[in-house]
């Protein structure tokens, strides 16, 4: 029942993982300095590591939420719109937590990193198809 949903949170989450460095490295990085494909790769790599890691908690609590606004009856733009704000408020408190309580200095490229998360799941939200009750039915009835 819950395999839909949870197909659908994780494809949100890896696309966060995966696409937000990539636009956060093209939106801060310098042009002027030389350019090396191993400084890419490697920031990439390192993100992606760190982020499967540290966005582990918001991915629980966004799969939770996808379970229990799968299982209301409101329409579908009404659930991307609950589930694009929740992600967002969750990524602000994460990316706060972590990065941004304590060091002054760093507040501009905090608050950048939260917007590419932002940005890339809003449109893995808006992109990806929202699984719908209907699928929840089939596959009641194909367990019993």
């Amino acid at each position: 029942m819950f395999k839909h949903a949870l197909i659908y949170s994780l494809k949100i989450w890896l696309s966060s993982v995966v696409v937000a460095p990539i636009l956060y490295y093209v939106w801060t990085y310098n042009y002027s300095e030389t350019f090396a494909a191993g400084n890419f790769f490697g920031f990439w790599a390192l993100s992606i590591i760190y982020g499967l890691i540290l966005s582990l908690p918001c991915y629980a609590l966004f799969m939770l939420a996808s379970f229990y606004l799968r299982s209301k009856g409101s329409r579908v733009l009404g659930k991307k719109i609950g589930l694009g704000l929740w992600a967002a408020l969750l990524i602000i408190a994460l990316t706060y937590v972590i990065f941004g309580h304590d060091d002054k200095v760093f507040l501009e490229s905090t608050i950048k990193l939260a917007a590419c998360h932002i940005l890339s799941v809003a449109s893995a939200i808006i992109y990806l198809r929202l699984p719908n009750k209907s699928s929840v039915l089939e596959y009641m009835k194909q367990k019993s």
